[in-house]
């Protein structure tokens, strides 16, 4: 059915229906004179009979000028809906229904192919709408700039589309079980979406598939906008596709934090909904989040992010009663059940500023899934928020881990490529479990450098009591060293391994390298208290393979913190801690010079645990320089720390430290600098140079 109109309104409180017999499929509505279309009432579809019975035909609404929804706009169309502002729609036998050249309304059509946008595009502009698509049908609006202010706009386990295309673009449509299917395979030109203050959702239900789609050049969300799918209990995904030619920006504002993200609330055990975005720049501002969620059973869906040139995830948004990171984020969540997603990020250069994270997250029964990044050039991870929320990595396994116990059949949970990566200024790469199992292994392969710098001082997460005249939490602070760690606390299970393979390994300035068990002893309600022979774990191995250089140097110098000594030295450390009796893992170093200097250290550290430490096993094929001594100020004291390749026990008669293998070309130990195994419960130290040892 055809329609023409010189002008299209509907003006605020009233409505306009089309009116069509049961066997019309579509309706087609063109405006052919010079002003926009206002929607501020009701516009649907209804069967001429008796009972005005809702229609499933598809509404086509042409007006190349714009549309414009205001606040009191309502769809009431059980069918699909298509607001467009293009010039003319053109059906598969080459025929044309145009708005700037209308011609007699065609005799015989067949099936719509497609839109074709004008010199001159119209916007589409939602302003405080609410606006709600057909059940399992197609909602979509494609124009010029577009514009969703203060809006809500939701799909019903349809199709909810969005386009922001430019002049003399084709928009390619084919007709489907579920409405429209829309292609901007054959569109150069794009134009900008902007999202602000608003919601957009789809959901997943017994009706089908509910998938957001927004293709423009710039599309930028701010203002505490939120675009969400929903999946519950159906085998369809409901997924959020964004393909941002000129760059995408997430950005929150105070109070208002944007979104986007899915939920997989099925309880049947079904994959979760994914978000994949296409763009030369991802930019995540100031607390803005891209998070997927499994509150049911089955899996969270993946991030997956395309970029040409830089993801940057930046900033935060900090209240008197909360704190908003910017993330990229899986996790499960409430009584969820089953496992993260995984965050897959491609891009040029990568990110993480000022406190910006990436993470997954177990808080119930499940796994954590895996983080990989592939950067061309750089990845930096850098900076805090202003309270001290370091920008971070993190695969994080706190509730309770259901896969056997064991990651060992698993891919590393965090997997990094570039060229080169830098942390510093507190910035961090961490997997962690403070439940039963294993902790996820980290891979770093970097054609450069790695670099390891710095640290800062940062509250405790541990409250000391409230001040009586505040009433705000005290709080300790803590230094946080840039650095990579694994870390298994609480119940049985094995720390996570490091890998890293580099040109060069540079740890400076109080950056750390570690792997730790601790608290590894675990208690049964009405049971008798254990001893800590009960647990059998181990650290992680660190294996460090670097073709030119291995470099610890230095100390990081924390005014505020000189109640813990004030400096804290570069490390590569391996720890088993107080509440266990597990096992320390390898430091395993191969490279062609290792260069420890001015008060920096590799360490295996046994504290408090009948097990035995880890070895230390440096491969050399040039020098092995151990040189110089770090101080630190102890209230008016001054401490001495020494370079050092050692293994220790702390805690008398309990455990055996490990063994120290150097193997090199030659071993310089100079100025103070030392190879030691600790004499309680030492190990042993071997040394194997082909030319030269000096001491």
């Amino acid at each position: 059915m055809f329609h023409s109109f010189s002008q299209f309104n509907i003006g605020n409180g009233l409505s306009a229906y089309f009116l069509v017999q049961p066997e019309i499929r579509s309706i087609f509505a063109r405006v052919t004179g010079a002003d926009p279309s206002n929607i501020l009432g009701r516009l649907g579809t209804r069967i001429n009979d008796a009972a005005l019975s809702p229609s499933t035909a598809s509404l086509f609404l042409l007006n190349p000028n714009g549309i414009v929804f205001g606040p009191n706009a309502k769809l009431d169309v059980a069918g699909s809906f298509l607001g467009a502002t293009a010039s003319a729609l053109k059906f598969a036998n080459g025929e044309f229904f145009s708005a700037v050249n209308p011609q007699a309304p065609l005799l015989m059509i067949s099936v719509p192919v497609g839109l074709q946008m004008g010199q001159q595009v119209g916007d589409v502009k939602f302003n405080g709408t609410f606006l709600i698509g057909g059940t399992s049908q197609t909602l979509g609006f494609i124009g010029g700039d577009v514009q969703v202010s203060e809006a809500f706009l939701a799909g019903d386990s349809g199709r909810l589309d969005i386009g922001a295309v430019g002049e003399g673009a084709f928009v390619g449509l084919t007709s489907n079980v579920g409405g429209w299917a829309i292609d901007y395979s054959g569109v150069s030109r794009f134009r900008d979406i902007v999202v602000d203050q608003s919601f957009i959702s789809n959901n997943s239900d017994l009706g089908g598939a509910g998938n957001i789609f927004l293709n423009a050049g710039k599309l930028t969300v701010k203002n505490g906008a939120v675009i969400i799918t929903t999946r519950q209990d159906v085998e369809a995904q409901s997924n959020i596709t964004i393909n941002a030619r000129n760059g995408l920006t997430v950005q929150s504002a105070p109070s208002q934090i944007s979104f986007i993200g899915t939920v997989n609330d099925s309880q049947g055990g079904s994959s979760g909904s994914n978000v994949n975005i296409s763009t030369p720049a991802l930019s995540l501002l100031d607390g803005a989040s891209i998070l997927t969620v499994l509150s049911g059973q089955g899996k969270a869906g993946d991030v997956n992010v395309n970029s040409s040139e830089a993801i940057t995830i930046a900033g935060s948004q900090i209240s008197d009663t909360s704190v908003d990171i910017s993330t990229i984020g899986s996790g499960i969540t409430g009584d969820g059940v089953g496992q993260t997603g995984n965050i897959n990020l491609k891009s040029k250069n990568i990110n993480l500023l000022e406190g910006g994270v990436i993470r997954l997250t177990n808080d119930n029964k499940g796994v954590t899934g895996e983080v990989n990044l592939k950067a061309e050039e750089n990845i930096v991870i850098s900076g805090a928020t202003p309270i001290g929320n370091n920008s971070s990595i993190t695969n994080r396994q706190q509730g309770i881990f259901d896969n056997g116990g064991s990651t060992s059949n698993l891919p590393p949970g965090i997997n990094l490529r570039a060229t080169n990566l830098i942390l510093q200024g507190g910035g961090s790469i961490s997997t962690s479990n403070f439940s039963a199992g294993d902790v996820r292994n980290i891979a770093i392969n970097v054609s450069g450098d790695v670099i390891v710098k710095g640290g800062l001082a940062s509250p405790s997460s541990r409250s000391f009591g409230i001040d009586p005249s505040t009433g705000s939490l005290l709080t300790q602070l803590n230094f946080l060293s840039s650095g990579i760690s694994t870390s298994k606390t609480g119940n049985p299970g094995n720390s996570g391994d490091i890998l890293i393979n580099a040109k060069s390994v540079k740890v400076l300035e109080g950056g750390s390298i570690s792997s730790e068990i601790s608290q590894a002893a675990y208690f049964t309600f009405n049971q008798p208290l254990p001893s800590i022979d009960i647990f059998q774990g181990r650290s992680g191995n660190i294996e460090i393979n670097a073709s030119d250089l291995v470099l610890l140097e230095g100390q990081s110098f924390q005014p505020a913190l000189l109640s813990l000594g004030g400096y804290f030295k570069s490390n590569i450390t391996n720890r088993v801690n107080i509440g266990s009796n597990a096992q320390g893992g390898k430091i395993v170093i191969k490279t062609r010079d290792l260069q420890i200097k001015s008060g920096a250290s590799i360490d295996s550290e046994m504290t408090g645990s009948k097990g035995r430490g880890g070895d230390i096993e440096v491969f050399s094929s040039g020098n092995i320089l151990v040189d110089g001594e770090g101080r630190s100020l102890i209230g008016p004291a001054i401490f001495e720390a020494l370079s050092n390749i050692g293994t220790t026990t702390v805690t008398p008669f309990l455990g055996n430290a490990g063994n120290i293998k150097l193997d090199a070309n030659s071993l310089t130990v100079s100025n103070g600098g030392a190879v030691t195994s600790g004499t309680r419960g030492g190990g042993k130290v071997e040394i194997f140079q082909s030319e030269l040892m000096t001491m």
